[in-house]
């Protein structure tokens, strides 16, 4: 019975740019008949399929999982799930100290069911990728990542109902819905209702209020365009960072995580140990524009990180202008960034560094201390005041690999107001 699924751990571009991007991918190939769950299954006979990947030389992003399908499942009610063959994908980034030869091992479990039988199975997942000049062109995930849920169209409403009767998700244009609530929406939810008429459909569910941080479902439906599936945050965002004032120069900065333009996690605890610097950019402030163009911020970036230094862009402008992962990955190559660009989607992280205008620098020292906060040099768009440039965050960096005593330890930064508006709860 262990070929009812065979599992494979694959990787593309393989080999694969240092610091660069890159996707894993876990391909399930299930015999016929037979099924997979989702990672909620919504069957209390078939567990949900689970997957786990680690690797020194790589930040990995959330496993993606494709769009689900309702199937008929070991028991009443059916189960959500697969047939067939399905790749779950992880987004990854290439460290900045990665060997040449980077190790990617795993685990992922699942249950393979087929009418009243299902049977337990797991996999040790191993891969070597090797780094190189010349990454593979070759593109293996196309298809799969076409299966990803994409985010719900901006027409779509969700409200709470009242007297704390649960929400009511709004779906205009959307015919023959199915709704598949995650594993921490599911532990909490009643009964789900779906009506229909001729504008859309409105899924109706029994759930406590407020909904889990970071809860999300899949809807798939039928629209003009053809079959959708949508990813739909239903709880409010995790926090990235933890609340508190705003921290000062000389204090421990706080830890916290965020997700590039590419899905990939990166957290300052990741660097520990080495000086990191956090440069805030605006990708529609033309003083941003400038500095990772023709201005110092490249140069100085690489010149630093290849003494060690870790560096972080941050783009804490999300709130005002709305998420949108596609625009902000071209926002990172219009920028000439060979850094991550991640999004700060409440502005939190911006917020507890006292971050007022892109662009800006944070530094910080080995230790985990601030040690300077400020512009990155006194000359906007290139306009020296005065007979000499001076570069802060380089002077700072330089003062800190010497042993010395970081002078200024804080300047007025230029360029941009990033506008937060109210705190996002």
């Amino acid at each position: 019975m262990d070929t009812l699924v065979t599992v494979a751990l694959l990787a593309a571009p393989n080999p694969v740019p240092a610091q660069g991007n890159l996707w894993l991918g876990v391909r399930y190939d299930v015999a016929p008949g037979w099924q997979i769950a989702w990672e909620s299954s919504g069957s209390a006979a078939q567990a949900a399929t689970t997957l786990e990947l680690s690797s020194d030389g790589l930040r990995l992003g959330a496993v993606q999982w494709p769009a689900p399908a309702r199937l008929v499942g070991p028991e009443a009610g059916g189960a959500n799930g697969y047939l067939g063959s399905v790749t779950l994908l992880v987004p990854a980034a290439v460290m900045q100290d990665a060997p040449p030869s980077i190790q990617v091992v795993g685990h992922s479990s699942w249950v393979a069911c087929k009418e009243e039988i299902c049977i337990p199975g797991e996999a040790t997942l191993q891969l070597a990728l090797l780094v190189a000049a010349e990454p593979s062109a070759a593109d293996p995930f196309l298809a799969d990542r076409a299966r990803l849920p994409t985010p719900v169209p901006p027409t779509a409403i969700l409200t709470s109902l009242p007297d704390g009767g649960g929400l009511s998700l709004s779906l205009p244009g959307a015919q023959g819905v199915t709704f598949f609530p995650d594993a921490a929406l599911a532990a909490l939810l009643g009964p789900v209702g779906i009506s229909q008429d001729g504008s859309g459909s409105t899924v109706h569910m029994d759930l406590p209020l407020p909904a889990p941080p970071g809860a999300q479902a899949v809807v798939t439906a039928q629209t003009a365009a053809g079959s959708r599936a949508w990813s739909v945050p239903i709880g409010p965002p995790l926090a990235p960072i933890e609340d508190g004032p705003p921290v000062a120069v000389g204090e421990r900065a706080p830890d916290f995580t965020l997700t590039d333009t590419q899905g990939v996690r990166a957290a300052l605890h990741d660097a520990a140990g080495h000086p990191v610097v956090l440069v805030w950019l605006d990708p529609a402030c033309p003083f941003v524009r400038y500095a990772t163009d023709s201005g110092p911020l490249p140069e100085l970036s690489r010149r630093w990180r290849a003494r060690g230094v870790r560096w972080l862009a941050i783009d804490s402008t999300v709130p005002r202008r709305g998420a949108d992962p596609t625009a902000d990955a071209h926002a990172r190559a219009a920028l000439h960034l060979d850094l991550p660009l991640l999004l700060d989607p409440t502005a939190a992280v911006g917020r507890r560094f006292d971050i007022t205008t892109a662009p800006a620098a944070v530094v910080i020292a080995a230790d985990g201390t601030v040690a300077y906060r400020g512009a990155l040099d006194d000359a906007p768009l290139g306009r020296v005041d005065g007979d000499h440039r001076r570069d802060y965050v380089d002077a700072a960096l330089r003062a800190l690999a010497a042993g010395g005593a970081v002078r200024p330890t804080s300047t007025t930064s230029y360029g941009c107001a990033v506008q937060y508006g109210d705190p996002v709860r």
